[in-house]
């Protein structure tokens, strides 16, 4: 990275110098680079760990992009107390955008589908869909949370109001949504939540009340996963590796190539 080169140019090498060159270096591209760590970690010859020791511990420095603008609640003991928390949630129901993410991605897909239905046709030429994330079985995604549905609701209306009629948005319902991920991260007692409420109808609220009687709740589908049923079908990918790649992920870094024979 040339722009990395002149930046660490302007430091000797010295390593009790890594919090001015980090501070210098997030200045330049707005968060610090994963392989801009790297270069880091060579001209200064101490080890990458060190440096994200570093990183995670001052809450300063960004492993990844941020927004044009952002949005700061303080969540120090005093404001917690005084309902801070409250304020945070308040706020990611209404940007839609859960603490440290950006809406860049949502940004993206509607220029996508707004520069679609120019070239092609105008009003009604292009049809999105668009879902909420259901962790899927044997993806790295399997260990993630579902989004809370206040920050769901909060993209959808963003994206509503920027395609507006020019794009026909089709949307899926965020409590179906909830009952997928519930099904896809399931337990041992899910087969009988399934039975009886495929009996007693589909509504959510009937999903939440029988899997909270048989002491399964919908909730745990917000708190993420760290093993699944479907773990015990050989898939040809090794937990080791799915695991490696969503904290890859995460980390917004490349991903890493699957084992050999399991492309």
């Amino acid at each position: 990275m040339v722009e990395m080169e002149d930046v660490l140019s302007e430091f000797g090498g010295i390593q009790k110098d890594l919090i001015h060159i980090l501070h210098r270096v997030q200045a330049k591209f707005g968060y610090i680079p994963p392989e801009g760590v790297a270069e880091i970690a060579r001209r200064l010859k101490i080890s990458q760990n060190e440096i994200f020791g570093v990183l995670t511990f001052y809450k300063a420095f960004s492993l990844v992009p941020r927004g044009r603008h952002e949005i700061h609640v303080c969540m120090g003991t005093a404001c917690h107390v005084r309902g801070a928390p409250r304020v945070l949630d308040r706020v990611e129901g209404l940007t839609g955008i859960r603490a440290g993410e950006t809406r860049e991605d949502l940004e993206y897909i509607a220029d996508l589908c707004l520069d679609l239905s120019k070239r092609y046709g105008g009003r009604g030429a292009v049809t999105a869909s668009v879902n909420p994330l259901v962790p899927k079985p044997h993806t790295p995604a399997q260990f993630l949370p579902m989004a809370d549905p206040k920050a769901i609701e909060g993209n959808y209306t963003f994206l509503r109001k920027a395609l507006g009629p020019r794009v026909d948005l089709k949307l899926q319902s965020i409590k179906e949504s909830i009952i997928q991920t519930y099904l896809a991260l399931g337990r041992e007692k899910t087969g009988g939540v399934l039975l009886k409420a495929s009996g007693a109808g589909l509504g959510l609220a009937t999903w939440r009340r029988i899997a909270e009687s048989e002491g399964d709740p919908l909730s745990r589908v917000f708190r993420g996963a760290t093993a699944t049923p479907w773990d015990l079908i050989d898939s040809g990918l090794p937990q080791t590796y799915l695991q490696r790649q969503h904290r890859e992920m995460i980390a917004a870094r490349n991903a890493t190539a699957a084992p050999s024979g399991n492309h």
